[in-house]
């Protein structure tokens, strides 16, 4: 029994950890985009909202997110995802990888919705 109770516990506090290490903004809106060529291939991404959470490691008081750009399919979408926010003005939610790999101290983007 006493194995059921702390695999349980081992079990739920990985589970709220996961959600507690990546960032999260919730009905927010894509303020700025920008990229440069002297940083490399990626979108970096401003989003406002009231209600987000940051990672750990996400010490960029400027950017909300970047982006890395490549050729793959699933990349392009989702620079696609950005752009349309960004210029039609409707309310994202955007959650991140929780790491901050692709630039130094800023969280990578992992997911975007498009909200009505």
């Amino acid at each position: 029994m006493l194995f059921y109770k702390n695999y349980y516990f081992f079990f739920m506090v990985f589970l709220f950890s996961a959600k507690i290490l990546a960032g999260e903004v919730q009905n927010g809106e894509i303020q700025r985009v920008m990229v440069d060529t002297s940083l490399g291939n990626k979108i970096f991404l401003v989003i406002d909202s009231n209600d987000q959470s940051k990672a750990s490691c996400h010490k960029n008081s400027k950017w909300s997110y970047v982006f890395p750009l490549t050729e793959e399919p699933s990349n392009k979408t989702l620079a696609n995802f950005i752009l349309t926010a960004h210029v039609t003005k409707v309310k994202v939610m955007a959650i991140g990888t929780g790491e901050c790999s692709i630039f130094n101290e800023l969280e990578t983007l992992k997911r975007i919705e498009i909200l009505r």
